[in-house]
């Protein structure tokens, strides 16, 4: 019987152990709007170290011009050819008559993912192997970015 408790009691306690050591994963998405444009990012961390960046950038297109979509269309074109030769970047973008809704997803843990899209000015970033999820948060809100939503796991 002893041994039955002992072995019961070592598997709690390696449970506990175990799940003390868990990362907690954390979702942290901001928003801006300017112009009648509007922005999202959603981080995606483990601990304080951002493994995932989702960015919507959603434009109203009512009422404009073939002229205007045409110049979208252009913009899309090299920001497509871009993103395409960057490995770790998803980029999608749908125009109907009334939005463009433009989707960026990066795989922040790639290190050449990173210095690419710093390389091309597209992601300001400092000297570091990781994104902290703190500063990038405190240094988008000073930028005029508000959180919408935090919530933390583990």
């Amino acid at each position: 019987m002893k041994k039955i408790l002992s072995f019961i009691l070592a598997a709690i306690l390696l449970l506990s152990l175990t799940a003390c050591n868990q990362a907690e994963t954390k979702t942290v998405t901001l928003h801006i709007e300017d112009s009648g444009i509007l922005g999202q990012y959603v981080l995606e961390a483990e601990d304080n170290v951002v493994h995932t960046i989702t960015q919507t950038t959603t434009m109203d297109c009512t009422g404009f011009v073939e002229d205007q979509f045409a110049i979208i269309e252009e913009s899309i074109a090299e920001y497509k050819a871009i993103y395409e030769a960057i490995e770790g970047v998803t980029y999608n973008v749908e125009v109907t008559d009334t939005s463009m809704v433009e989707t960026l997803i990066i795989d922040a843990t790639n290190k050449e993912t990173l210095n690419a899209l710093s390389s091309q000015g597209l992601m300001p970033m400092e000297e570091g192997d990781f994104i902290a999820l703190d500063k990038t948060v405190e240094s988008m809100c000073a930028e005029g970015w508000v959180v919408a939503e935090s919530s933390t796991d583990k």
